[in-house]
């Protein structure tokens, strides 16, 4: 605000300062206005012992509905719990669910290895057993030349 305007709200303001004084010497020579003026002040006065009450019915209706959303929002708090120790049983149980599954797959990878392992060990003994087996038709067919040759040498 600049230095004039200023001014000029000081200057207003005593002016409605000084009016407002000649106003109330004015009339308080004047019965009427006084009794009308006691009237005002009575009226409002009790418009504001209404306004006082209507506020604290507003103000206990307020409380009441406080009171109502704190019940509510520990109803809530309460649901909400029971909700999660219902959740946090039901995650507990999928991690049961979860790591038998997990040991059922790994008895079954285990089972399948040993399996794979004796079936490895079975193709093991096979072939050795075909490695024997032709050496033994090699030996024996050796045997079976040598004595032809012996047979043909002798005859």
């Amino acid at each position: 605000m600049k230095f004039m305007e200023y001014m000029e709200y000081v200057e207003y303001v005593e002016y409605m300062e000084y009016m407002e004084y000649v106003e109330y010497m004015e009339y308080m020579d004047n019965v009427d206005y006084v009794e009308y003026m006691e009237y005002v002040e009575y009226m409002d006065y009790m418009d504001y012992v209404e306004y006082m009450e209507y506020m604290e019915y507003v103000e206990y209706v307020e409380y009441v509905e406080y009171m109502e959303y704190v019940e509510y929002m520990e109803y809530m708090d309460n649901v909400d719990y029971v909700e999660y120790m219902e959740y946090v049983e039901y995650m507990d149980y999928m991690e049961y669910v979860e790591y038998m599954e997990y040991m059922e797959y790994v008895e079954y990878v285990e089972y399948m290895e040993y399996v794979g392992y004796m079936e490895y060990m079975e193709y093991v003994e096979y072939m050795e057993y075909m490695e024997y087996m032709e050496y033994m038709e090699y030996v024996e067919y050796m045997e079976y030349m040598e004595y032809m040759e012996y047979v043909k040498y002798t005859d």
